[in-house]
This record gives structure tokens, C-alpha cells and sequence, in this order.
């Protein structure tokens, strides 16, 4: 039977290095952890995040609940969509692109339930970010029916924990700009380890599993990654 409460998430951003991959495997991340099945749709050229789920796989910290595929075209991403939902094969699809201004970057904006955009906190990108979000309306201009078309969240990425006066400030002027997530995304080691090695959950049953005890210290430290995730996830599907 189909799933009709598959939900397909696709993070785009105008700027490489805005954390669109990070942010991508900690949503993942957080999907796995609530026991949800996951199918992520590499579209980017460089296949980050496929090469991601399958160095996951070959350490040990990857999940039954997830797998993955690569897209060349709208049309197999549309059709891999399609298949997912008629068959019930997952609960989440989530899609990493090549960025907005890109060739399929309309067309895969439609077949999204929703839009999720990292914008690191800077002046540069949030100007940056900014482009996005002015894609996004514009995109509603040129699709027949712009109210089928998914919700535009943007989400501070890489924030220091300390904010300084002058941070603070951007997250204001971040407030004024943008359909912001309530949550940040702190920098955080836990999101580069989940990088190198695989899904947060994983890890930090990993480290708990660790028999020199001098390791379960930094289990905290994942777990309130998982958490800050999760957040980020929820926050998103309540909008």
C-alpha cells in the first residue's frame, strides 16, 4: 500500500560549503535514531553523501534503516520517489543537490515536501542565504500552482556556543530574513566525527560500548548532537 505520509526533504543551498551535507546526515541521523526508515538520493556530482553512507556501512555505524541512491536526472529522482512511496520502502527521502542555480534545482524544489537551507552565521552568508530564500519565491512565480510547493526552512549552522554581541546580532538580523528553525546547529566535534565515521546513534552506542572507560565521558557529547538534530527535524515537520 502506499505510504502516504512519506515526507521528502531536500537541502539546497546557492553557496557550496554552507554545511548542506552536514546538515543532511544529522537529519538522517535523527531519523535513524527514532527507528524511521531512510532513503537518501545523492544528486550531487561529487557523491559526498552516498560515499558517506557506505563508509558508515563498512565501519559498523551505519543502520538496516538506511539506504541510498544516486539520481542523474529529475526523471529517476521523481520515478525513485514514486517507487518509494507506492511500495511504503521508507518514511523519510531525503535529497542532497548540487545547489540552488543548478540545472534541476526548480524541478527538484518541487517534488520536495520541504526545503532546508544551512546558512553559517556571517554577514557574507547571510547575504548568501538570502539568494536562496529570494530563489524560492521567485520559484513561485514560475510553477503553475505555488501553493503545491514545499515549505523553505533555513537553519544556522556551524554557531559557536559562546555568541558574542556581534553573533547575536546576526541571529537577529537572521530572525528578520528568513522562515528560520528555531534550533541552531552548534559546532559541534560530534557532527565531524559522524562525518568521518557514520551515524550519530551508531557512535555514541559505540563509545558506550567502549571498554576503556576514559570513552563513555564523550558519549554526552553525541547524544546532545542526536538531540540537537532531532530538534532541528521536528521543528521542520511542525512547520
Amino acid at each position: 500500500m502506499p505510504n502516504h505520509n512519506l515526507v521528502v526533504i531536500a537541502a539546497m543551498a546557492r553557496k557550496g560549503g554552507s554545511g548542506k551535507t552536514t546538515l543532511s546526515r544529522a537529519l538522517i541521523s535523527a531519523a535513524v535514531a527514532a527507528k524511521r526508515r531512510v532513503l537518501l538520493i545523492d544528486t550531487d556530482s561529487t557523491g559526498v553523501l552516498g560515499t558517506w553512507h557506505r563508509r558508515a556501512d563498512a565501519n559498523g555505524l551505519g543502520s538496516p534503516l538506511l539506504r541510498s541512491a544516486t539520481a542523474e536526472s529529475v526523471t529517476a529522482v521523481d520515478r525513485t520517489i514514486e517507487q518509494v512511496y507506492e511500495e511504503d520502502l521508507a518514511d523519510f527521502v531525503f535529497i542532497d543537490t548540487a545547489g540552488v542555480g543548478a540545472e534541476w534545482s526548480d524541478s527538484i524544489a518541487v517534488l520536495a515536501d520541504h526545503i532546508v537551507t544551512p546558512v553559517m552565521l556571517s554577514t557574507s552568508d547571510l547575504d548568501v542565504g538570502a539568494q536562496t530564500a529570494d530563489w524560492f519565491e521567485k520559484l513561485r512565480s514560475r510553477v503553475d500552482d505555488p501553493d503545491s510547493l514545499p515549505r523553505h526552512h533555513v537553519v544556522l549552522n556551524m554557531v559557536d556556543p559562546k555568541t558574542t554581541r556581534a553573533d547575536a546580532a546576526l541571529i537577529q538580523a537572521a530572525v528578520a530574513r528568513f522562515p528560520l528553525i528555531e534550533t541552531v546547529m552548534l559546532r559541534r566535534n560530534a557532527y565531524k566525527e559522524m562525518d568521518e565515521k557514520g551515524l550519530l546513534h551508531a557512535i555514541a552506542l559505540q563509545k558506550q560500548a567502549d571498554p576503556n572507560p576514559l570513552m563513555r565521558p564523550h558519549v554526552r557529547h553525541v547524544v546532545e548532537a542526536i538531540e540537537e538534530a532531532t530538534d532541528i527535524l521536528n521543528n521542520i515537520l511542525e512547520k
